[in-house]
């Protein structure tokens, strides 16, 4: 098993979150906050040649990186399982790029906080609505 950490930034501030310290290192790193295409492509190198058969996405959100989409696509185009990590809130293009896989290709496993939009307390950063949805 191994995990992608594919973006070094959140939209939502999860009391559990073990990435905090990661994400505070981003606000300053703006070059390197989400993972390059080409990085991404050398990573399912490595998974392929360790024989690793799953795809496992995280980061802070990965949902936020701006390739997303085509991300996905890299990872269907290898014919490998995606298993993604989300808090649920997410642009628009990713939950359209999610639904547009097939179902056995794709698992996702969200991450409830009452941090997050309709809940109780406040977001460290925020989306526009009209931009965002809430899965």
């Amino acid at each position: 098993m191994a995990n992608l950490l594919i973006s070094r930034v959140c939209n939502g501030e999860c009391a559990y979150c073990f990435a905090v310290e990661y994400l505070h290192e981003a606000a300053s790193d703006q070059a390197g906050r989400f993972i390059s295409l080409e990085e991404f492509e050398g990573r399912l190198d490595w998974l392929e040649s360790s024989a690793i058969r799953q795809v496992r996405l995280l980061g802070g959100e990965p949902t936020l990186h701006p390739q997303f989409p085509a991300l996905l696509a890299r990872v269907t185009a290898r014919q490998k399982p995606l298993l993604l990590f989300t808090h649920g809130w997410m642009p628009e293009q990713a939950l359209q790029a999610l639904e547009a896989l097939p179902a056995e290709a794709c698992r996702v496993i969200v991450n409830l906080n009452a941090r997050l939009p309709g809940g109780n307390g406040t977001m460290r950063g925020s989306m526009p609505a009209e931009k965002s949805t809430r899965v």
